[in-house]
């Protein structure tokens, strides 16, 4: 049964909107603003607020705009309930964010139809969110498989071949692109999927970006000297950024990363997707910003942030790297290294 928040401060006004609605809705009543609020941020939640404008101490406008500035609270339909009858009133109200007016005294059957109205709005608004948010975790969990694929196959080929592949050709010829047995025309660019034999897209259908270190692209094997394997330092760094937004490096002198694979992420800002087509370029100065770059030493990996005003501005890059250590190991288990 749809939760439905009644507020006013008059005694009679909530008995007569509490009995008109308890047929079909579970109700919640509120004698004051700070019950408003509090109510509404309390379970059940409610899939709608009646709220009365002329209060003492804390009127419905004052609540409207704290519902509107709370996250928790931002998403429930309001109707302001009101004996004012002037167009500022009611301006003032939707500027606020009502979603809608009705008019003392009650008439019973218009408040039932608009009632019914809102709280269907929202239902329809609540299962596309659900439904773009189920989406939002199939394309995040696709996108991390392809990443783990990508990070297989880029160790298999230097299991197999004994370096790592060139990025690709271009955004619609996924061979590794490489100018000699010994060097790469490019050492960032795209994920060479042909060349791996992947897909090379994460779950929003863009190619993986890719970048490799100069030393690592030609047969790891010159690093062996008489009984002992010196593999190279990468020459990519992966930085970070703690709660208040300082930058952290997530790798050090003697422990560079060699590798780089990431995904542009839901917004798609500096990605490609399969057809070849180069999307919208992220904000100048900002940390994917830094990922899409064309020089591809350094690199930012940190927690998702959607506001634009964070230090490093707004991120959502999934970014994922292969260390020497790593990449040592699985060469000398497969008997590439002593």
């Amino acid at each position: 049964m749809k939760v439905i928040l009644v507020v006013d401060d008059d005694a009679t006004n909530l008995r007569t909107l509490g009995e008109l609605l308890r047929p079909d809705y579970r109700v919640r009543l509120g004698g004051s603003g700070e019950d408003a609020l509090r109510i509404a941020r309390s379970e059940p939640r409610p899939d709608l607020i009646l709220l009365d404008v002329m209060m003492p101490a804390m009127d419905g406008y004052e609540v409207l705009r704290r519902l509107q500035a709370d996250e928790a609270t931002r998403g429930i339909p309001v109707i302001l309930v009101t004996a004012l009858h002037d167009d500022d009133s009611e301006q003032r109200g939707f500027e606020l964010g009502a979603a809608d007016f009705i008019h003392k005294p009650i008439r019973a059957a218009v408040t039932l139809s608009r009632i019914r109205a809102h709280i269907d709005a929202k239902a329809a608004r609540d299962s596309l969110q659900r439904k773009a948010q189920h989406m939002a975790r199939r394309a995040e969990a696709a996108t991390d498989a392809a990443l783990d694929e990508a990070r297989d196959a880029l160790l298999g080929h230097v299991v197999r071949k004994g370096y790592f592949p060139c990025p690709a050709k271009s955004a619609t010829d996924g061979a590794e692109d490489r100018e000699d047995p010994r060097k790469c025309r490019k050492n960032v660019g795209l994920l060479p999927w042909a060349t791996l034999g992947i897909a090379g897209v994460d779950g929003w259908s863009r190619r993986l970006r890719y970048a490799v270190g100069r030393e690592y692209v030609w047969d790891i094997r010159h690093t062996v000297v008489g009984e002992k394997a010196n593999l190279a330092d990468g020459d990519i760094d992966i930085k970070t950024r703690n709660i208040d937004g300082t930058e952290l490096f997530l790798t050090t002198d003697g422990g560079r990363t060699p590798v780089v694979i990431l995904s542009h992420g839901a917004n798609g800002l500096g990605a490609t997707d399969q057809d070849g087509n180069a999307l919208a370029p992220p904000a100048a100065g900002s940390d994917e910003a830094r990922n899409a770059s064309p020089d591809g030493r350094l690199f930012y990996a940190r927690p998702p942030s959607e506001n634009p005003a964070a230090p490093g501005g707004a991120f959502d890059d999934r970014v994922s790297w292969l260390s020497p250590n790593l990449i040592a190991h699985r060469l000398i288990s497969a008997g590439r290294l002593p």
